[in-house]
């Protein structure tokens, strides 16, 4: 924490508070970064904002095909409608990327307190799949904007959030590996995607369908997946939270 501005380092490793006599329990244990956070709501909007996203993605890529291979963009209205389309793409893009973040942070900051807690309180029977994250709450975004970096790090930050989260049955296990993946794979293919409008560097109508429709089925597949695993964490979270604050400690037996 800033001393001068009270501000709290989302970067900063944190420590957990406890009672000296008894030892905090875990609905009273309070880490550097808070308390537990119910993200339930946080993620019900970012579901909502991702399913938006493979609507717009779907008509996105019906639009282009049509674009390609008939004369579709020819009047002028109809130029504006792909083109508003377009738009309403990037837009609900940037607001899924904010949400995301935010509730990735917030994720983050729950892990790291169930990871303090069993490390703290393992003597109570308290338990989750791993009790030291590897990155700061606020590196767990920070890190897609790192080059380089990005390639790995936003991926071993969510399996750490995914492991810190789990106390007995996690998500499947195929569900990161094909969210990278997918990650990846659209990311490079957004950023090859200005080649198919330069017609010096694709010519053929064909192939610029093509090339347009698999972009589109990419992004609606990562957007498919990536609801499945916030609401796969979410749960996973609350479910692990819930389990602590109620359950006696007989009932968590070590991992």
């Amino acid at each position: 924490m800033d001393p001068d501005t009270n501000e709290i380092n989302p970067y900063a490793s944190p420590a957990v508070i406890e009672d000296p006599a008894t030892g905090a329990l875990p609905t009273d244990a309070v880490s550097k970064y808070g308390p537990y956070r119910d993200n339930r709501k946080l993620a019900a909007w970012l579901v909502g904002l991702l399913g938006f996203g493979i609507v717009l993605s779907f008509l996105r890529g019906v639009l282009n095909l049509a674009y390609t291979l008939t004369d579709f963009g020819a009047d002028p209205k109809q130029v504006s409608m792909i083109e508003g389309i377009m738009g309403g793409v990037g837009m609900v893009a940037i607001a899924t990327m904010i949400v995301f973040g935010t509730w990735i942070v917030r994720s983050a900051k729950n892990a790291w307190l169930f990871a303090e807690v069993t490390r703290l309180h393992s003597r109570l029977g308290f338990h989750v799949k791993q009790a030291v994250v590897d990155d700061a709450p606020g590196w767990a975004v920070g890190w897609y904007f790192i080059p380089i970096a990005s390639l790995w790090k936003p991926y071993t930050a969510m399996q750490d959030i995914v492991a810190a989260s789990t106390m007995q049955q996690g998500p499947p296990s195929f569900l990161l590996p094909t969210w990278w993946t997918l990650w990846i794979v659209s990311t490079v293919s957004d950023n090859a995607s200005g080649f198919l409008n330069d017609p010096e560097m694709v010519e053929s109508l064909g192939f610029k369908a093509v090339a347009w429709t698999v972009l589109s089925g990419i992004k609606v597949a990562l957007h498919i997946v990536a609801i499945v695993l916030v609401r796969s964490i979410t749960t996973l979270q609350t479910d692990t939270a819930t389990a602590m604050a109620e359950a006696p400690p007989a009932d968590f037996p070590p991992s």
